[in-house]
C-alpha cells in the first residue's frame, strides 16, 4: 500500500522551501505567502485524503476490492454513501470557498465556484486514473462526491461574505491601524474605489 505519509514527505518540504525562498527574495509578501502556504496545506490534504492509500500489492487488491466495483458513478444522488461520507464531502470542499479568495488574483463568488469545481473535478477524474494505472478501482469517480464537494465550496464562500461584511464594519473602528496581514486583508476585503465620471459642472464649456 503506498500510504499518504508519502505525499506529505514529499509535498512539505517543497513547500517550506518555497516559502523561505518568497520571503527572502520579496519580505514585504508575507502576508500573501502565508495565505498561499495555507491553502496550499489544504490542497495537500484534501489530495492525501481523497488519493491515499493506493493499493500497489496484487495479493491486497485481490483481497480488498471485489471484482463487481465499477469505475465510475454518474447516478446523481445514488450511492452517495453514510451521512458521515456526505457531510465529509461538504467539509471538505468549504475551506477552498473560504480560503480562495486570499490566493486567486482575480476574485469573484463565480471564479471562486467554478475554479472550487474544477480543483475537486481534477480530484475524481485523478481517481479514475489512478485507478486506471493500477488496474483496479480502488476509489470511484462519483458525481456525487463532485456535487457534494461544490456544495461545500459554495458554503465556504457564503461564509466568507459574511466574514467580509463583518470586516467592512468592524475596519473602520480599527483606526489607522496598520501591518502586513491587516493590510492585505483590507485589500481583500474592501472594494477598490471606483473614479468618479467627470460631469458638465467640473468641466464647464467655454464660452
Amino acid at each position: 500500500m503506498l500510504q499518504g505519509a508519502v505525499l506529505t514527505v514529499i509535498a512539505y518540504p517543497l513547500l517550506l522551501a518555497w516559502a523561505a525562498y518568497r520571503l527572502v527574495r520579496d519580505p514585504a509578501s508575507r502576508a500573501r505567502t502565508f495565505s498561499i502556504a495555507v491553502f496550499a496545506i489544504y490542497l495537500i490534504e484534501v489530495a492525501r485524503v481523497t488519493l491515499f492509500p493506493i493499493p500497489l500489492d496484487r495479493a491486497i487488491i485481490d483481497t480488498y476490492m471485489p471484482s463487481w466495483v465499477t469505475p465510475a458513478n454518474f447516478a446523481l444522488f445514488d450511492r452517495m454513501g453514510t451521512t458521515a461520507q456526505v457531510q465529509g464531502n461538504i467539509l471538505m470542499g468549504a475551506p477552498f470557498g473560504l480560503l480562495a479568495w486570499f490566493v486567486l488574483r482575480k476574485r469573484s463568488t463565480v471564479r471562486v465556484l467554478l475554479v472550487g469545481a474544477g480543483t475537486f473535478a481534477a480530484v475524481e477524474l485523478s481517481q479514475l486514473l489512478i485507478g486506471m494505472v493500477i488496474g483496479v478501482p480502488y476509489r470511484i469517480l462519483d458525481i456525487n462526491d463532485l456535487v457534494l464537494n461544490t456544495g461545500g465550496v459554495l458554503i465556504g464562500i457564503v461564509a466568507f461574505l459574511i466574514i467580509r461584511l463583518l470586516f467592512r464594519i468592524i475596519d473602520p473602528r480599527i483606526g489607522d491601524q496598520s501591518g502586513p496581514y491587516l493590510s492585505y486583508a483590507r485589500s481583500i476585503m474592501t472594494p477598490e474605489s471606483t473614479p468618479v465620471a467627470p460631469t458638465s459642472d467640473s468641466h464647464p464649456s467655454l464660452p
